[in-house]
């Protein structure tokens, strides 16, 4: 009896033992799963933390951008805005314009306004700001009045310089020998004929053709 007790002493320690380490394994198991799933919540928070920042620098990266490009658009509406000025500004201070592709002087010139005995004329206006328009002829000028020559085209800008209206809005209803070969006359028109004058004009050699009168028509019958 004494003898056997020894072996049952043993046994039992020997359980509790393996008790002892099934319970600190399973413990140490715990632990370990439990290590592993904070981490993995951890890691994903990093990364949903990383993205939110990541979307919120686009967003500020946008913003910013289209400040950029509203600011721009602001500034170059400001620039456009000042040129147009600047330009407008420049074109009043100019002594001359252009008209029909001619220069012409803007200084001013005494204009003298005659009543007319013709029946058919209302008045006739004499300017003697009116100069030369120019020419691309060169040599001894000849008057042509065959449409499309250069003598018979530079008429034209003559004629319309005299009464101030774009050649394209106007009709030529007859230019014919002034009574020298040196000077013309043209009866001319608005599209809807609601102006109508009648041009005098003469050559100026190497300076082309210069208005003289002008008589403001009121009506075109027995005109030309």
């Amino acid at each position: 009896m004494n003898e056997r007790e020894p072996d049952f002493s043993r046994i039992g320690r020997k359980r509790r033992r393996n008790k002892s380490n099934s319970i600190l394994n399973t413990m140490i198991a715990v632990v370990t799963i439990l290590i592993i799933v904070v981490g993995v919540i951890i890691v994903f928070n990093m990364k949903d933390a990383k993205k939110v920042e990541q979307l919120s620098e686009k967003d500020s990266t946008i913003g910013v951008s289209k400040e950029g490009d509203q600011s721009k658009s602001k500034e170059k509406a400001l620039k456009n805005k000042k040129t147009e000025k600047d330009a407008n500004e420049d074109a009043s201070d100019k002594s001359s314009e252009e008209v029909n592709g001619t220069q012409v002087s803007e200084n001013p010139g005494k204009v003298t306004t005659l009543a007319s005995e013709d029946e058919i004329v209302s008045e006739s206006i004499v300017d003697t700001s009116w100069e030369p328009i120019g020419t691309a002829q060169t040599g001894e000028h000849v008057s042509v009045y065959a449409e499309g020559a250069i003598d018979y085209n530079e008429k034209k800008d003559a004629l319309a310089y005299a009464t101030g209206l774009p050649i394209k809005s106007m009709i030529f209803h007859r230019i014919k020998n002034g009574g020298g070969p040196q000077s013309a006359i043209g009866v001319v028109s608005t599209l809807d004929k609601k102006e109508k004058y009648r041009v005098y004009i003469e050559w100026v050699d190497g300076e082309g053709w210069k208005p003289i009168k002008k008589e403001v028509l009121t009506t075109l019958e027995n005109s030309y």
